[in-house]
């Protein structure tokens, strides 16, 4: 090889190299999703694929420019705010959108598995700014407030902390100073860091998403190298089950060991008193009111709606008596906590939820996510009021 082939082939690397960073940052700030409705499985972790905080809150500018004179809600949270197991037409978020009005801007970056401060939140995070109009509403089940940075989706929050979107939290950096030699964070330092200068997860984030995937998945199958615009919403193909009695006994005992290892049924989370009822521990108290303070910057939550959503009663049904108090339990002492840490919170333990608006032990029908989303509109509602958001009735 010549020197001159030398040097053209270097400088052919350096541009290809520069270019595709420009491509990134271009596909960073370009909303990849089109009629967005939902991070479904296709759209997430679960099969590969990695939406960048960049592209989703693109998505959003595009859906909701800052200048549309909306209230802008942001849903986070797990599965159940994602609505598994509910088809595009029925899905419990469209509901919300159509009880808050024109008025509103709905849109769902809850995930399956996500904690209260993931996805979501993340978003919420980055444009409150540009937003001083928008609220986070996100859901959780009692005693689970995994900090972002250690979550299932920490990736997100790395993207985005890296790129330096989100907003100052002296708490935060403190917290983070304290924890760099937490086990796992290295791989997500190094490689978010490099992301934020480079933009190459967000670049093949946009080119899987409308030309071809380069990952082969155990769920596609043949269909991993497809564009993954061109694969419809994993629910709407999926076949339903009819909720019944019948049906849930056939999830036993399954679901209800799963429940029985809830955070909010067990034991070591509580003490008996000499009266019978079960109360949380002083020490499982204090530990969840530090994670539920550090989960948002103290600026924003005034401005989020914290649900602790239900479980099926029929399920609860089975649990022994002892359980069920600690079930009750969990969910007042969680929205007091919520509440007493600077939040909104909506606990839906005592609403009348009946077993047919389950689709399982926590998951909705369509039935139970139309009255979820009527029980969470009036929050919002309440929460824009008080947020001068509205005007007072």
């Amino acid at each position: 090889m010549t020197r001159s082939t030398a040097i053209a082939l270097c400088l052919g690397v350096v541009a290809g190299f520069l270019g595709s960073c420009l491509m990134g940052r271009h596909a960073a700030q370009k909303n990849a999703y089109k009629n967005f409705l939902r991070l479904h499985p296709f759209l997430e972790q679960e099969t590969s694929y990695f939406p960048t905080s960049s592209q989703l809150a693109a998505t959003t500018r595009l859906q909701c420019p800052p200048g549309a004179g909306k209230i802008l809600v942001i849903l986070g949270g797990n599965s159940v705010f994602n609505g598994s197991g509910q088809k595009t037409p029925e899905l419990w978020s469209r509901v919300l959108q159509n009880d808050l009005g024109a008025g509103y801007h709905v849109i769902n970056f809850s995930a399956p598995g996500a904690g209260p401060a993931d996805t979501g939140a993340i978003v919420f995070q980055m444009l409150a700014r540009d937003y001083p109009r928008s609220l986070l509403v996100t859901n959780t089940e009692p005693g689970r407030y995994a900090p972002p940075e250690s979550s299932a989706y920490s990736y997100l929050f790395w993207d985005a902390y890296y790129k330096g979107t989100l907003p100052e939290d002296p708490a935060r950096a403190a917290r983070l100073a304290r924890e760099t030699a937490a086990d796992g964070w290295l791989d997500y330092k190094l490689d978010r860091g490099m992301n934020s200068r480079f933009y190459f997860h967000d670049l093949w984030g946009g080119v899987a998403y409308r030309h071809f995937s380069t990952i082969w998945t155990s769920w596609l199958k043949g269909r991993s190298f497809l564009a993954r615009s061109r694969l419809p919403d994993w629910y709407d193909n999926r076949k339903g089950h009819e909720s019944s009695e019948a049906f849930f006994e056939s999830l036993l005992p399954g679901h209800l060991d799963n429940l029985r290892r809830s955070k909010s049924v067990d034991p070591q989370r509580f003490r008996k008193e000499a009266d019978g009822h079960w109360v949380q521990t002083a020490e499982s108290i204090q530990n969840e009111a530090e994670q539920i303070s550090a989960l948002l910057p103290d600026a924003l939550k005034p401005r989020t709606i914290v649900v602790f959503t239900p479980f099926n009663p029929w399920f609860l049904a089975h649990l022994d008596p002892d359980e069920r108090m600690r079930v009750d339990a969990s969910f007042r002492t969680g929205t007091k906590l919520a509440q007493e840490g600077g939040y909104h919170a909506l606990s839906t333990a005592d609403k009348p939820f009946e077993a047919l608006e389950f689709g399982d032990t926590v998951h909705l029908s369509p039935a139970g996510g139309q009255r979820l989303a009527h029980l969470v509109a009036a929050a919002v509602q309440d929460v824009a009021r008080e947020q001068h958001f509205l005007p007072a009735p």
